[in-house]
């Protein structure tokens, strides 16, 4: 059993306790220490100092200190570290957010004792279940199944996951290849192996067939069925046809895919949009978010290249087409965030070269536009290389233990940022107003639109929108002076 996809999801974090406020609000004490922190390493030695000397009587604070310790431990992955301090979470404060991570850094070791533990700290969350929102709901009782399959009984956790799949196989539900995946090794042990290889065969085709777990569930599924043997014809077949989808969208929008190697040896793939005309065109780089395709920037990257820009919409590492064998879904980065997004950033770097190769480009200076968590990424970016003008962030929303450490970043990168806010990500403006607070308010701006759409998608929706980023840019493209056209010395 494989722990690392094993593990479940925080769906508390979407209702995380200590939120960025305005700048003009009062802020709680954690708060303050998670976006004062550079790095991750002195934001655990802030919180573990404030759990140490803050008084007994300051659960709430305490608590939500020792939860997001556990939170940035994880992320490095420290995992023992990161079960320590989610149990003193749950031990003082006891409330969702911390139960539920609790939970599943203890299902992610898998031992039967751990599902025994988990059990035991899911019962509160199972007693109020019926007071929350349905997908709440069904993720705590596919805890509850999950711990008791890990304690050896597969029958009743069957069951359990068959009574809320409905919800935890939601094409919106967060991490639900994590939960197909369960569900479809359930079946197999229980002896339905169609399902089975129902469940299983859209993660073989996501990964590429990378995934040796998935890979080698369904070769014993094609050994227990007496169709198994076409089994492997079929999945090609499945992904050729997917293949074929990819290059008919390409070719309509005028963009060419192109696969390279890291600087560490890793397979890696994106999509280019511009850059064959005469004249050099300006450089621009998107990262996905996990749960995006390249088509979610067909609207903003086909915009920008009728504007004289080359735009590479790069596939992160463990999505599309940039996967492995020990990264083969965005799912097999928990535990391990701080590493993958490190090496992602790297690649950024990289890409610019890629981009150079495959469209006439200036690469002295360029643009990073990305979503969401991706962000985080992206001011790392910022970190690494000189050679970056300015960044265009979409709905951005940081990991609470990382919103410290982009403001850190992007305040000494110096670059300026341009801040959408589809309404749809209305949320995340807490945040948004925390970092443009921070940075230089002459050459940053913050965007927002009423129309409806997330992400990159907003620029389908809004015509407006494209028209106002490409003015910000060309200021801001002029108005900035360069810092230099080489990536930091060290740091490539």
């Amino acid at each position: 059993m494989r722990s690392a996809r094993a593990a479940g999801f925080a769906v508390g974090l979407l209702a995380t306790l200590v939120l960025a406020p305005h700048a003009s609000a009062a802020r709680s004490p954690v708060d303050s220490l998670l976006w004062a922190a550079s790095t991750p390493a002195k934001l655990r030695a802030a919180l573990l100092k404030f759990v140490n000397t803050a008084p007994d009587t300051a659960t709430v604070n305490r608590g939500a200190a020792w939860y997001y310790a556990g939170m940035s431990y994880e992320h490095a992955g420290a995992a023992d570290s990161a079960l320590l301090c989610y149990g003193k979470a749950v031990a003082i404060r006891g409330l969702a957010p911390e139960r539920d991570a609790y939970v599943d850094a203890l299902l992610s070791r898998g031992s039967p004792e751990d599902g025994t533990k988990a059990l035991q700290v899911l019962e509160p969350r199972i007693k109020v279940a019926l007071a929350n929102a349905e997908t709440d709901i069904s993720v705590t009782r596919g805890r509850w199944a999950w711990a008791r399959y890990i304690q050896g009984h597969g029958d009743s956790a069957l069951a359990g996951l068959r009574l809320q799949q409905r919800w935890l196989l939601d094409p919106m539900a967060p991490r639900r290849r994590d939960w197909q995946y369960r569900l479809g090794l359930v079946e197999l042990e229980n002896g339905d192996v169609s399902k089975c290889v129902e469940l299983m065969v859209p993660l073989a085709i996501a990964s590429r067939f990378q995934d040796p777990d998935v890979m080698g569930i369904l070769r014993d599924a094609g050994t227990k069925m007496p169709q198994g043997s076409g089994l492997p014809d079929y999945m090609r077949q499945q992904l050729s046809q997917v293949d074929q989808e990819d290059r008919e969208i390409l070719a309509a929008l005028g963009a060419k895919r192109v696969t390279f190697t890291g600087a560490d040896g890793y397979q890696l793939a994106g999509v280019v949009y511009g850059g064959s005309g005469s004249k050099r065109a300006r450089a621009a780089i998107a990262v996905l978010n996990p749960d995006e395709t390249f088509d979610t920037y067909d609207s903003l990257a086909t915009g920008l290249a009728r504007s004289g820009y080359a735009v590479f919409v790069l596939d992160p590492r463990g999505c599309g087409w940039s996967v492995s064998p020990g990264v083969p879904l965005p799912e097999t980065w928990r535990g391990r965030e701080d590493e993958i997004r490190h090496r992602i950033a790297q690649d950024v770097v990289r890409t610019l070269s890629i981009l150079s190769q495959n469209a006439r480009v200036d690469t002295t200076r360029y643009l990073l536009l990305g979503a969401r968590g991706s962000v985080s990424t992206l001011a790392e970016v910022c970190s690494l290389d000189r050679r970056v003008a300015a960044l265009v962030f979409m709905g951005a929303d940081p990991s609470p233990v990382d919103r410290g450490i982009v403001r850190a970043r992007l305040r000494a990168s110096g670059d300026p940022v341009y801040f959408v806010v589809p309404a749809q990500e209305s949320s995340t403006l807490p945040v948004i107003e925390a970092l443009y607070e921070s940075l230089d308010q002459r050459r940053s701006r913050i965007a927002e639109s009423e129309m409806p759409g997330m992400s990159a998608y907003i620029f389908r929706h809004d015509p407006a929108a494209l028209g106002r980023l490409r003015k910000w840019i060309d200021d801001s493209w002029s108005g900035g002076a360069s810092k230099g056209t080489q990536p930091k010395p060290g740091k490539k």
